[in-house]
């Protein structure tokens, strides 16, 4: 992605008069940005961001049908990468916490002049792009994983009776991977290929990348191999958040490199000292693409829409 080119923006407040004066006099390809859309409520606003994905939701917070924390919590599962701004006549700490808890770029302050406004923006234009900076490839450090992950990664640990080994476990500790006298751990491996127009384009710069986002949920090790990214994610329980920070790897990929993700993903849940079987070994496949229809398959766009127009009826009844 060009540094140039231009950040979208949707904004979404119900009262008419401020929404319209900040879509008409802000400069918004003078801050760097695009305005792609504007919404009187939260059922529009998130019915907006799944269909052209935003880089940024200037959003209020008190709104008819979806509040605008209802709101930024909803766009979080549903498009992680997508920056959320909270423009609110509410200095209110329960907000405040709101802001932090869906990790929301920034929390303005109403009445605020269109100068302050569009200083605002261009410091929120500033934080994205060094976020989308920070996802970047980069040359990845000389060390020692590949070469104790990598026979790990390749060997298919999954199958139990390799994962009962002694010799394996002593060797995820000696690595590092486990704490020594760990009981519990759980192990997600990742196999991750990236393509564009039907070629593969994975590189091994790429594991900063992959690390850097999903160790935000556990500790996350890449390693280069055969074309693809091998992933191993360590933690003492299952991941949880995992579906979601896979949803955010995917759209930074295509947001920042124009690359669709593969991902294929097999988890094991075991407990290291009592050697006894807690969940059975599954694997499971996740073709994920960037068109907007790939959004996760358990929350169709036919029962969102549905759930749109009850709360329409809901709210009008």
């Amino acid at each position: 992605m060009e540094q140039k080119e231009l950040l979208t923006v949707i904004v979404a407040d119900d009262e008419t008069e401020l929404r319209e004066a900040v879509c008409s006099v802000i400069p918004w390809k003078e801050i760097g940005f695009r305005l792609v859309g504007s919404a009187g409520n939260g059922l529009d606003a998130l019915q907006l961001v799944e269909q052209l994905q935003p880089d940024l939701l200037l959003t209020d917070i008190r709104m008819p049908y979806i509040s605008g924390v209802s709101l930024a919590q909803q766009v979080r599962e549903m498009r992680p990468l997508t920056q959320i701004a909270f423009l609110s006549g509410y200095d209110d700490f329960a907000y405040a916490q709101k802001a932090i808890e869906y990790n929301v770029i920034s929390y303005l302050l109403k009445p605020i002049s269109m100068r302050e406004l569009t200083e605002a923006l261009a410091e929120i234009r500033g934080k994205i792009r060094r976020k989308f900076a920070r996802l970047l490839p980069q040359k990845p450090e000389k060390s020692g994983w590949r070469e104790l992950l990598l026979p790990l990664l390749l060997d298919g640990f999954a199958e139990e009776a390799q994962q009962d080994d002694p010799a394996l476990l002593a060797s995820l500790v000696g690595a590092g991977i486990l704490a020594a006298g760990q009981e519990r751990y759980s192990l997600t491996v990742l196999a991750i290929r990236l393509e564009q127009d039907g070629k593969n384009r994975t590189t091994p710069d790429m594991a900063y990348t992959v690390d850097m986002l999903l160790g935000k949920l556990c500790r996350s090790r890449s390693v280069y191999s055969g074309g693809r990214l091998l992933t191993l994610l360590i933690a003492e329980e299952e991941p949880r958040g995992l579906e979601l920070a896979i949803d955010e790897l995917r759209q930074s990929f295509a947001r920042v490199l124009e690359l669709r993700a593969s991902i294929t993903f097999r988890r094991s849940r075991r407990r290291a000292e009592r050697r006894r079987r807690t969940s059975a070994p599954c694997s499971r496949r996740w073709t994920i693409c960037c068109a907007p229809a790939a959004v996760r398959s358990w929350k169709s766009s036919s029962c969102r829409a549905s759930a749109h127009r009850a709360a329409r009826r809901r709210a009008t009844a």
